[in-house]
């Protein structure tokens, strides 16, 4: 009867100092009363179901169809260079955070760089694994990325983007002092011929008419980029115009030949980088550095992961699918090459030593506009290049290049608020043959030069209305939603629990039917029942306890000596007898 609750059952075995088959099964039944209880509020958890599904995406194409609506929509009229250079100041002095961040100042996922992850092993499939973290800036093809329409904005989802970049391999500066009137080192002056002699290119070919640092007045460059090679319809006489169509063909797809030889699919065009520093710590003396770079483009496939509109890329690899030649870019077209030159030192507005594209190059992590009070020493308004190693000045200066050029070719569609309806963005196509899609079945790019189609793509792209034309992707749509889960081990324990307390219910109700004797045990009334110090009537031995106790509600019992008058007590429960209270230091049997 010690054997009331689960203390009282483990405390009677340790009193008890006797451990029984009874004992046993009573701690085990007992024992099932805390395990029941934990299992009952551990059985159901809370856990997230995902159902998937396709749906399809249109991301803003950087193929062949990109770089002819640019030169359609901007570089012909110039009509977007100003949006252009807004958004690349914007992208420019973007906080550090947002640089390192896996997506532009406006949302849109960037890409990075195959240099910047490919020190990594890739896997079975080619891809390479992207760090959450960037370290540095240079670690992405741009400083902007890629809008994407048709997001959830909710769900998850994942998909795979085509993308191509340029990429610039420089080498290292050569210094020369600047070519100065009368052999002065002063760029107020110049000496166009001598920097002719200097910096030679197919694009500042009369620098004394248009100089290509502008007016040290006034608006004014500190650095210009000009290519060795031409182009077709190059301005220079001389000029191979077949073999330089042959490489704008070949941009599109399009080998032939009998213009191109085959070795020009390896050719990378040649670029040059020519910015003024400062040779003294106050004055104005100059110097110039003078790098030379090869220009290529790379084609990348890029695996992107999204929460709703945040979106990362988390897999690079060289794509598979555009297989066109990485030395053949855009510039190729002589109005592109001719306008990027014109128009990119001039993206930033500036007066004063060197371009913020410059101090930018120079140190990533940094404001690209000089923060100091009053005025600075020219060593520190101007900008030393050459302290860049050649390795990371090619890669900050692709960062840059790339920005600048594929805001030039579609400035518009980086602010978000996109329309969704997805047949606004042209016809659904890849990347790599997205310019295919514009043009008749009869008069592809791939097949056809560049001057059989243009007229016909510029006609059937004039009436677009989206921000921009874009390529299409299927993307795997990860919906969630929380559900209760069963915990199958508590619930079993629950079971058993209930089980065994249950069929022991059921066994003592069956053994209090057979059961004839009266039930006293555990209450005080037992110790009445035949009880010689308790005056009661006669009878009622077959009475329960609890039947007895109601009858008896009113009778004054007491624990006492009820040999109060011998020498030694004697203690029992009694009830209309004399009795003596207790006594320390009496003797009781």
């Amino acid at each position: 009867m010690a054997s009331q609750s689960v203390w009282g059952t483990f405390e009677s075995q340790l009193l008890m100092q006797r451990l029984t088959v009874v004992g046993v099964n009573l701690l085990f039944l007992w024992a099932l009363s805390p395990l029941g209880g934990q299992a009952s509020l551990r059985l159901m958890t809370r856990s997230l179901r995902a159902s998937h599904k396709s749906g399809k995406l249109r991301y803003m194409t950087t193929g062949p169809a990109a770089t002819m609506w640019g030169l359609s929509t901007t570089y012909i009229d110039n009509g977007k260079f100003a949006d252009a250079g807004a958004l690349y100041t914007a992208a420019l002095l973007a906080p550090l955070s947002t640089k390192l961040g896996t997506q532009d100042p406006w949302g849109n996922v960037k890409i990075p760089s195959l240099q910047s992850v490919n020190s990594s092993s890739p896997d079975s499939n080619g891809w390479y694994t992207v760090p959450k973290d960037a370290s540095s800036p240079e670690d992405y093809s741009s400083l902007v990325g890629l809008p994407i329409v048709g997001l959830p904005s909710r769900d998850s989802s994942s998909f795979n983007l085509q993308y191509t970049y340029l990429a610039l391999d420089c080498q290292p500066f050569t210094q020369a002092p600047y070519p100065g009137v009368n052999g002065s080192d002063n760029y107020y002056t110049t000496n166009y011929t001598k920097l002719d002699d200097m910096a030679p290119g197919q694009v500042w070919f009369e620098k004394e008419e248009d100089d290509p640092f502008g007016n040290p007045m006034g608006d004014r460059n500190s650095f210009f980029m000009d290519t060795t090679r031409s182009f077709p319809w190059g301005i220079k006489v001389g000029d191979d115009q077949d073999l330089f169509m042959g490489r704008l063909n070949g941009f599109f797809g399009n080998y032939n030949t009998s213009l191109m030889p085959e070795k020009e699919l390896t050719m990378n065009r040649e670029l040059l980088f020519v910015s003024q520093y400062a040779t003294t710590k106050s004055g104005n003396e100059i110097g110039l550095n003078i790098a030379t770079c090869s220009l290529s483009q790379t084609h990348v496939e890029a695996f992107v992961q999204c929460k709703g509109s945040t979106c990362a890329t988390t897999k690079l690899r060289k794509s598979l699918e555009d297989t066109r030649s990485t030395s053949l870019t855009g510039l190729e077209h002589g109005t592109i090459m001719f306008a990027f030159a014109k128009q990119f030192p001039r993206a930033v507005k500036f007066t004063t030593g060197s371009s913020p594209t410059e101090h930018f190059l120079a140190n990533t992590s940094a404001f690209p506009f000089v923060q100091q009070v009053g005025h600075s020493p020219s060593d520190v308004m101007f900008t030393n290049l050459s302290r860049v190693s050649p390795d990371l000045f090619s890669k900050r200066l692709s960062l840059v290049m790339n920005t600048f050029y594929q805001l030039s070719v579609q400035p518009t569609g980086y602010f978000g608020s996109l329309p969704q309806n997805l047949s606004l963005y042209g016809p659904d196509t890849d990347t790599f043959d997205d310019i295919n899609a514009y043009l008749p079945k009869n008069l592809t790019a791939t097949e056809h030069t560049f001057s059989d189609w243009y007229t016909t793509f510029e006609q059937q792209t004039q009436d677009i209305k989206s921000p921009f034309i874009a390529a299409t992707t299927s993307a795997i749509i990860t919906a969630t939603e929380q559900i209760f889960v069963c915990n199958f081990a508590w619930l079993a324990l629950l079971l058993a629990a209930s089980t065994i307390t249950l069929i022991t219910g059921g066994v003592a109700l069956v053994l209090k039917r057979r059961t004839l004797g009266p039930e006293l045990f555990g209450f005080v009334t037992s110790m009445t029942y035949e009880n010689p110090w308790v005056k009661v009537p006669d009878g009622g031995t077959t009475l329960d306890a609890m039947e007895r106790a109601r009858l008896l509600k009113d009778l004054e019992v007491y624990v006492g000596d009820v040999r109060g008058s011998d020498r030694v007590g004697h203690i029992a429960l009694a009830a209309g007898v004399p009795i003596r209270k207790l006594e320390r230091g009496r003797l009781y049997y």
